[in-house]
């Protein structure tokens, strides 16, 4: 069922006005301590590295993805925070389960030959699947994700 918001009046906020708002109007929640405003990587990373990570979604090391939506979700409860703090509605929504066909000859759940968004139960964070069995030689050629396993 919808829950009404109520409206708001959307005003233009330019990045000058943001950032003196930002400025005159700080946070009022408790920041954890060591949450830094900019993602720190626990290794050393090169521009390299950044620009696969950035461009083709390749980690430069085990468990950065992990790090920096641990970050990510760290700056989002803050966020939360502060707009319940200030009095703003928060719309939270609980996570959608969506259970795969089955098959009724076979039992089995129905594979399909299309992508697949999954979600990592344990970080949240969301991915397209595509599953390499399926691809033509030509497509296989052309695949990212095999870049991820060197």
């Amino acid at each position: 069922m919808a829950k009404d918001m109520g409206k708001v009046k959307v005003e233009y906020q330019s990045i000058e006005d943001s950032e003196r708002e930002a400025r005159e109007h700080p946070y009022t929640v408790p920041i954890p301590e060591g949450l830094t405003e900019e993602f720190f990587p626990s290794k050393p990373v090169t521009d390299e590295q950044m620009m696969r990570w950035m461009t083709r979604h390749i980690e430069p090391y085990p468990g950065y993805a992990d790090e920096e939506a641990a970050w990510e979700r760290a700056w989002q409860e803050v966020e939360i925070a502060q707009l319940k703090a200030d009095g703003e509605p928060v719309l939270e929504l609980d996570p959608v389960h969506v259970d795969p066909e089955f098959d009724p000859s076979t039992g089995k759940p129905i594979v399909y030959d299309e992508p697949h968004i999954v979600q990592n139960p344990d970080n949240g964070e969301a991915d397209l699947f595509i599953d390499t069995a399926d691809l033509t030689e030509d497509e296989l050629k052309h695949d990212d994700s095999q870049d991820s396993e060197k």
